[in-house]
């Protein structure tokens, strides 16, 4: 009976405040897993659209091709609200030589912590020219 009624209660305390600081660490780290797999996805989107924007006679051009194959594997690898601030671009630079650039841009949504992780992506790839036609 070494125990007062005070000792006893600080320990019930003491477990619930490690519980939910437990709790927390957990949600933040998927937060951390979660926004770190959503960038890969992004990566290989960016890459995806930049080879199908570089392929010489793609239907619709360079920049039809390269936004409709991010949008495929924007839709097969980051779906739902994951992706919804993050915005995939494509252009086409260059006089001589051109190359297609393709950037992903945006925020990904975050679950409770404050910070915010941001997205800036970027691929590009020569536009391959058919040596049997003419420029």
């Amino acid at each position: 009976m070494g125990h007062e009624a005070g000792e006893r209660g600080s320990i019930s305390v003491t477990g619930i405040v490690v519980f939910f600081a437990l709790l927390f660490m957990l949600v933040i780290g998927t937060n951390w897993v979660d926004n770190d797999l959503a960038l890969g996805a992004f990566r290989t989107a960016v890459s995806q659209a930049a080879q199908a924007g570089s392929l010489e006679g793609a239907p619709g051009g360079p920049v039809a091709a390269c936004l409709a194959a991010a949008a495929q594997a924007r839709g097969n690898l980051v779906s739902g609200p994951l992706g919804r601030d993050v915005r995939i671009t494509c252009t086409v630079e260059g006089t001589g030589p051109q190359v297609i650039v393709v950037t992903a841009d945006g925020t990904l949504p975050n679950w409770v912590v404050p910070i915010t992780a941001h997205v800036h992506v970027m691929a590009q790839a020569n536009i391959e020219v058919d040596p049997t036609q003419p420029s």
